[in-house]
């Protein structure tokens, strides 16, 4: 019975792959109508580190455009998807048509990390090519590094983000550069370490790659207790929030802006050593909240159109 369980989720994930590939080849086309290159971050790029891509499922399309072609690309999307379901000043798009998928356009780096420590160009620059001339993905060394700043700002709640830095880490060979992947910036650079540990330590991820000892990224115990802890929640909704749950479930709607201190932590860029307290943790709460709350009043007068539940 469980062998027929994974036959059969084995060719749902092919399928859904399929699937995506061809929404993606749509994308592709109607980026290239409109002159402009991207570059795709996490999800179908990462897959390419897996041994088979279609045991890395992904849900949304993440694109980075240069702010030179950010109007050039909205306005491509924007023709490319379905209105009713496209939010694009939130730069959140659904394709529409059987091949239909949610893209995400960033147009500004710091969504991921440190935009004085990443620059746009120089990602770029470094970027590599795909089958599609208009669609890059970064270096493996932007990629990883990407990833894990992800992972962490998003309080690593989810299992399959550090499945990610593993699969990335076990496939760089001998070329990749390991000081380029960790940056200039000390406090990101203890993070990555970090989390370079912990897949060690909760994966079993080798570790040979790194031109210094593992022992130097060992992560810190807070932290290993506190992705633990996440791991035992990993749903996404319960961070599906609707404004009628402050009065039917306020618990599940106030839990939902609540961020660990990984999250804080990146947010007030302290080190790995040095993690947010429960004050920080509580002012982050209060500043997310009342940001909520001014969107969804915006979205009531009919000033903006709602960019979705999911926060």
């Amino acid at each position: 019975e469980a062998g027929r369980r994974l036959k059969q989720a084995a060719q749902l994930l092919l399928i859904e792959e399929a699937r995506k590939a061809t929404a993606l080849a749509e994308l592709a086309e109607a980026l290239a109508r409109a002159g402009v290159t991207v570059v795709l971050f996490k999800g179908w790029g990462v897959a390419k580190a897996y041994a088979q891509p279609f045991l890395r499922p992904f849900g949304d399309i993440d694109l980075l455009v240069r702010p030179c072609d950010a109007a050039r690309a909205t306005n491509a999307l924007s023709a490319f998807a379905d209105p009713r379901l496209s939010n694009p000043e939130a730069g959140n798009f659904q394709s529409s048509g059987p091949y239909g998928v949610q893209i995400d356009l960033q147009r500004r780096i710091d969504s991921f990390a440190d935009e004085a420590d990443l620059d746009v160009d120089a990602l770029f620059e470094r970027a590599c090519a795909t089958r599609f001339a208009n669609i890059l993905l970064p270096s493996p060394e932007d990629q990883l590094r990407l990833v894990i700043l992800h992972l962490l700002r998003h309080g690593a709640w989810r299992p399959l983000w550090l499945c990610d830095v593993a699969a990335l880490v076990e496939v760089a060979d001998t070329r990749f550069d390991w000081e380029r992947c960790f940056g200039p910036v000390p406090w990101i650079r203890s993070w990555i370490a970090a989390t370079l540990g912990l897949t060690e330590e909760l994966l079993g991820c080798s570790l040979e790659a790194l031109p210094f000892a593992s022992s130097s990224v060992a992560a810190p115990d807070w932290l290993r207790r506190t992705v633990l802890r996440e791991w035992s929640r990993p749903f996404a909704g319960r961070f599906v929030t609707r404004p009628s749950m402050l009065l039917t479930n306020p618990g599940h709607y106030f839990a939902a802006y609540w961020r660990n201190a990984v999250s804080v932590s990146i947010a007030r860029r302290r080190p790995v050593s040095r993690p947010a307290s429960r004050a920080d943790q509580l002012g982050g709460f209060l500043s997310e909240f009342g940001s909520k709350v001014v969107t969804l009043a915006r979205h009531s007068s009919g000033r903006h159109k709602p960019a979705g539940s999911i926060i």
